[in-house]
């Protein structure tokens, strides 16, 4: 595996950090509950922005149909909007599913099999 690989996946993993450390610190009584569920929303939101930036930057690279840079903007305007509505069950279903969008995005831009499977995984441990 060369440094490449192992960067990101480290780094990708780090991404990793809040979203166990913000319910376990919950867990244990080490911050508010509801607290703790705000900031895992917003956590969440920026997240969303982040893949789709990566996003936009493989479909640049690519020179993808203009659609691919629609589809993957609106799944970070809709984050926005869960974080701003905040009731609890529906942030975090729009978030769940606007991660499942931008899964079906990279997959029609035909991302590096490694990549696709680190982030299923990621994307799993995050949801859970």
């Amino acid at each position: 595996m060369n440094s490449y690989r192992i960067y990101i996946i480290v780094l990708t993993l780090a991404g990793l950090i809040p979203f166990v450390c913000l319910p376990l610190s919950a867990y244990f009584g080490a911050i508010v509950v509801e607290n703790w569920a705000n900031v895992h929303i917003a956590y969440a939101g920026i997240i969303t922005s982040f893949m789709t930036g990566t996003i936009w930057g493989v479909a640049l690279s690519k020179q993808a149909h203009p659609l691919y840079f629609i589809a993957a903007i609106i799944p970070a305007l809709l984050a926005w909007i869960a974080i701003l509505i905040m009731p609890l069950f529906f942030a975090y279903g729009l978030l769940i599913m606007l991660l499942g969008a931008l899964r079906l995005i990279e997959d029609g831009l035909a991302m590096p099999q490694w990549y696709v499977s680190l982030r299923n995984w990621v994307t799993l441990i995050a949801v859970i």
